[in-house]
């Protein structure tokens, strides 16, 4: 698909910004990003699939993050081990999800699941974050995890499209659960059901008031949940892939931008979501587009 290979040449020649703060907390919270894509770009495909390019591309670059990380690792880890915080817990994750794409373990990987075993047998879903970094990891099974959170959505949630905050952790509950498609993600009927038609309206929603970057989120979390391709799906990834062809990148919706930002920084995440959406699209297309 010829959109997202633009969006490949965006993040390809961008890769020196994500790498270029990743001993600062926020600076790394964009490699962790990062590396949630390409956990799903990387996953291995059923027979028949297409995509490979995608896989091939996206190997190349973990490559990449994994040789810059491999040299700040000491530093980083320092400033992560002196935080404690959940947050810097869930900050982990390029590291197992690195290891895990490109086969490679860090010097501190012993060091990494030493921090990451500090939460692992929490179970509040404030931490359902953490628990997906720890199953990266392989310290254990974060779907219980999602499966509490997505309960507690479900009871507590409003028409769908009226909480953003609320589709964006609906969004990550998949991720989580799949690993980005790796993985069935073992939801009840009745929840996955819930979800998914949570996910289809909320995300036509998002659509109508063109918010890209959770169109494409919604997009992703349905096609690699095993949705089927539906109106919406097809909708939404014509809707991405053409502000895709117009540029490089995706441009920032305006209630993320910030006017103080690099563009980098505006639009890195919705290229992000914009790429994996297209490409979980493209591979269940019977051809490529």
């Amino acid at each position: 698909m010829r959109a997202a290979r633009r969006l490949c040449q965006w993040l390809e020649q961008h890769v020196p910004d994500f790498c270029s703060d990743t001993h600062r907390l926020d600076g790394l919270i964009r490699v962790a990003e990062f590396t949630i894509v390409l956990l799903g770009l990387t996953r291995p495909l059923s027979s028949g699939a297409s995509g490979d390019v995608y896989a091939r591309w996206a190997h190349g670059v973990a490559d990449v993050l994994w040789a810059d990380l491999h040299r700040k690792e000491k530093y980083v880890l320092r400033s992560l081990a002196a935080t404690r915080s959940a947050h810097a817990r869930a900050l982990l994750l390029p590291f197992p999800a690195l290891e895990t794409i490109t086969r490679r373990r860090f010097d501190n990987h012993a060091l990494v699941r030493a921090l990451l075993s500090e939460g692992a047998g929490r179970t509040g879903h404030l931490e359902v974050d953490v628990a997906f970094t720890c199953d990266v990891a392989g310290l254990r099974d974060c779907r219980e995890a999602t499966c509490t959170r997505l309960a507690e959505l479900s009871g507590a949630a409003g028409p769908p499209g009226e909480s953003v905050q609320g589709m964006y952790d609906l969004t990550h509950l998949a991720f989580y659960a799949t690993i980005l498609g790796r993985r069935a993600a073992h939801w009840s009927p009745g929840m996955a059901g819930w979800a998914r038609a949570f996910l289809e309206e909320g995300g036509a929603a998002f659509l109508r008031r063109h918010d890209l970057d959770l169109v494409a989120e919604c997009v992703m979390s349905l096609l690699i949940t095993g949705s089927p391709i539906s109106r919406y799906v097809h909708d939404a990834a014509e809707a991405l892939a053409a502000v895709a062809e117009r540029g490089n990148g995706m441009p920032p919706h305006p209630r993320h931008a910030d006017d103080a930002g690099s563009a980098f920084a505006n639009r890195y995440h919705p290229t992000l979501v914009g790429l994996a959406a297209l490409a979980e699209y493209d591979r269940r297309m019977p051809r490529s587009r």
